[in-house]
């Protein structure tokens, strides 16, 4: 899977400071069943809050998945 991260910025939020990061990821898979495997591990890491699957299509040369995900990283919470 190739995969290119772009930063959409922090979302600031006045609940016990809670912080939230979002971001979009887009690349491309061998097949659809990579990406699920992709997606899975992705979303079991423990920083990560939620995934949605934006779009994906056929790559140009018909061997591959272009696909685009938005994903939100766990807040941190900061008292004060």
């Amino acid at each position: 899977i190739k995969v290119t991260v772009s930063w959409l910025g922090d979302v600031y939020k006045r609940q016990a400071w809670k912080i939230e990061t979002h971001m979009t990821i887009k690349g491309q898979a061998k097949d659809h069943s990579a990406l699920s495997r992709f997606v899975r591990r992705l979303y079991n890491q423990p920083e990560i809050h939620n995934i949605k699957i934006l779009n994906t299509t056929t790559a140009a040369n018909m061997k591959a998945v272009d696909f685009n995900l938005a994903v939100t990283v766990n807040s941190i919470g900061i008292n004060g």
